[in-house]
């Protein structure tokens, strides 16, 4: 019986590093790379000033591999765990949190996504920059832009590795690209203004936008 769980385990573990973000599985093969060669130099150096060939250095040799092997997989699947909790945590956070349910009904008052999306039009931008928006409306671009912001923290956790992509895009794909359609011109309209004499800033929501073609493929 526990032959056979132990066995299931190790299946499990491929999965598991499969969908570690590229970043971590990089450091961490750089990592034990690193490690394995400073095993393999330590062990060269004991044959070499061994008055005898004898077993010892070769089992001190696997004994530090094994070790570092069982480190490595632990250090991989602890990695893969937490980027899993952390997402969705994130998830609950955007069903759960009152604040966030507020934002997306403001927007929604003036910008619904059901049972049509209506997409913010060129003269509410206009107005809104020259501050002759009807207050409904410019609380819902207010509401938006805390939306927008929130989705290009989670945009910039995926295309970083710290969160899971799989799982976020099977969540939220339909709302973010629903989302980037019904702000274009808002999104357009925050890259391209200038705040107190500072120039543009054109990699604003890059992260986001980036993601939006990422998933819209």
């Amino acid at each position: 019986m526990c032959f056979q769980k132990l066995k299931e385990y190790f299946q499990k573990l491929p999965e598991c590093f499969k969908k570690l973000p590229n970043k971590a599985v990089d450091r961490l093969f750089l990592f034990g790379l690193m490690m394995a060669l400073v095993v393999v130099f330590i062990s060269i150096i004991m044959f070499l000033i061994a008055d005898d060939v004898t077993l010892t250095p070769v089992i001190i040799f696997f004994s530090m591999l094994v070790a570092l092997t069982g480190w490595l997989v632990a250090a991989g699947v602890s990695l893969y765990n937490s980027t899993k909790q952390h997402t969705i945590n994130i998830l609950l956070q955007s069903r759960l949190s009152d604040t966030f349910k507020g934002y997306r009904e403001k927007t929604a008052k003036s910008y619904p996504e059901n049972p049509k999306l209506i997409c913010v039009p060129q003269k509410d931008i206009d107005e809104y920059l020259s501050g002759d928006l009807g207050k409904d409306k410019t609380e819902s671009l207010d509401a938006m832009k805390y939306l927008l912001n929130y989705y290009e923290f989670i945009a910039a956790g995926i295309l970083s590795g710290d969160l899971d992509e799989t799982l976020l895009k099977t969540c939220l794909r339909g709302i973010i690209l629903n989302n980037c359609k019904r702000a274009e011109l808002f999104i357009k309209m925050a890259r391209e203004l200038k705040k107190d004499g500072e120039e543009k800033d054109s990699d604003y929501y890059g992260n986001l936008l980036r993601l939006k073609e990422r998933w819209s493929t």
